[in-house]
């Protein structure tokens, strides 16, 4: 994939502004407010339209609305077979509902991987599209968050799930 085959646009929404990177292949990342991380690739800025699906759906989301990513096209590529296993399950875990991390193991086949699925989670490029955040501890605990535990508190609390500190 050439350089120019990678873009990225600024979301303005209420919890502050957000960054969206994607190929032609689908998104890559999700950068959130403040999020000191990098993209490795050089992207070109394109404005995505107000109405863009993925525009649409984040603002909603954002808002507290039920929304579901599913339908959106994702690039892992870059990524080994097992982060996009474990991706893939959390992007089937439904809105308002937690897994722990075991059981999301147990769903990729892997039952003795649940520190290794915790490593992939954090390595997540695409916080709430595919909704990590929805992954706890096997007690209900809260635990690491690569955003913070204050984002992941309140992104669970969007959803109507009650948190447990």
């Amino acid at each position: 994939m050439t350089n120019s085959s990678w873009f990225y646009s600024s979301l303005d929404l209420p919890d502050g502004l957000f960054q969206l990177f994607y190929s032609e292949s689908g998104l890559t990342a999700l950068h959130f407010p403040g999020e000191k991380k990098i993209f490795h690739t050089p992207a070109l800025a394109r404005a995505l339209p107000e109405d863009s699906r993925i525009v649409l759906l984040l603002k909603r989301y954002f808002e507290g609305e039920k929304t579901d990513f599913g339908e959106l096209s994702l690039d892992w590529s870059g990524y080994g077979e097992f982060c996009r296993k474990v991706w893939q399950a959390a992007r089937e875990i439904p809105w308002g509902t937690t897994l722990s991390y075991g059981e999301v193991a147990a769903l990729i086949g892997k039952p003795q991987a649940s520190r290794a699925v915790g490593r992939a989670l954090g390595m997540n490029p695409l916080p709430v599209i595919v909704p990590c955040h929805r992954v706890v501890g096997k007690t209900g605990d809260l635990t690491g968050f690569a955003l913070g535990l204050p984002w992941k508190i309140k992104l669970l609390q969007l959803e109507g799930i009650k948190c447990i500190k």
